[in-house]
């Protein structure tokens, strides 16, 4: 865990922002997107896109070779919300533990290291980990062997 906020820091310094920036950005932005009918109305007049438009997006500075899209059903109500990789492509690796934070989508996991299955995912609107998705994979290089007789 100390990794990985560790990793987040040095993120963020590389951009000019501390942790409480980010957390306080967070809230602003949370406070403009609201709840899960109101967000993509929030993200749409945040990103100054047409208000009819079924999808907005944008070009994330912290993961540049993903962009961001978010798109609603019908009602205006936000169906989706992902990063997609739009530039480059997935690091080489021969197991989940070689690839840094951040640097394969959630497909292409799977399409490098077995199937997933979605087991949790959480509302927009919730306060941590909005849209947080928990997928269970199963993958073992190495199976056992059993000993000879």
């Amino acid at each position: 865990m100390i990794n990985r906020e560790a990793r987040m820091e040095a993120k963020l310094a590389d951009h000019g922002f501390t942790m409480r920036d980010a957390e306080a950005i967070a809230e602003r932005v949370a406070q403009a997107l609201g709840d899960e009918w109101t967000f993509f109305n929030g993200l749409t007049h945040g990103l100054a896109a047409d208000a009819d438009s079924a999808s907005v997006g944008f070009t994330s500075v912290l993961w540049p070779e993903f962009d961001f899209e978010a798109t609603r059903d019908a009602n205006g109500v936000i169906q989706s919300a992902r990063h997609r990789r739009v530039r480059g492509r997935a690091p080489e690796a021969d197991s989940p533990e070689d690839l840094l934070s951040w640097s394969v989508s959630v497909q292409e996991f799977a399409d490098r290291f077995g199937p997933a299955t979605l087991n949790y995912s959480s509302a927009f609107s919730e306060k941590v980990l909005p849209a947080h998705e928990h997928d269970k994979f199963e993958w073992n290089p190495h199976p056992t062997i059993p000993a000879s007789a």
